[in-house]
């Protein structure tokens, strides 16, 4: 018993150190400043493309080369797909991770250790979570979270 209580501190412990909403919150402002990132890149590919385009341009205005320009355009596609073929499967790989990252946060959540047959004991009155016997009295109203429901009950003794 003294082993299963040392081990229920520590894993109440760990949920409190490790809330489920705060690494969602960290997790989705990851993926934001991912996707602002992946932003800018593109952004800055547009700009490199439209600054070689120019480039081109200026070329053409002077050689009138047909050739040249129809291969500067089909290069200008092709980095054009490449580029948002990328971003696309960045925003794909770090939706993923994200995906993963709620499932194993949902599987450290407090509802999955109450359906593993765990429970938590409050304090009726104040709502104070009870780790130890010692903190409950005779007479003192209890409030005990199961995996469906809960329930009220009056401490008769404590045994430590």
């Amino acid at each position: 018993m003294a082993k299963l209580r040392e081990e229920l501190r520590t894993l109440l412990g760990r949920m409190r150190r490790a809330h489920p909403r705060r690494r969602l919150n960290e997790a989705a402002q990851r993926l934001d400043d991912l996707q602002a990132s992946v932003a800018r890149s593109v952004r800055e590919g547009l700009r490199h493309a439209r600054m070689q385009s120019g480039h081109l341009a200026d070329r053409l205005r002077r050689c009138q080369p047909r050739a040249a320009v129809e291969a500067a355009r089909a290069d200008l596609l092709r980095e054009k797909a490449r580029l948002v073929e990328l971003a696309c499967h960045s925003h794909r790989r770090h939706a993923d991770r994200l995906k993963a990252a709620v499932t194993r946060l949902k599987l450290l959540g407090p509802e999955q250790v109450l359906a593993r047959g765990y429970s938590i004991t409050t304090d009726a009155a104040t709502g104070k979570v009870l780790r130890a016997a010692a903190e409950a009295r005779a007479g003192q109203e209890l409030r005990t979270q199961l995996h469906q429901g809960a329930i009220t009950t009056t401490v008769q003794s404590v045994r430590d």
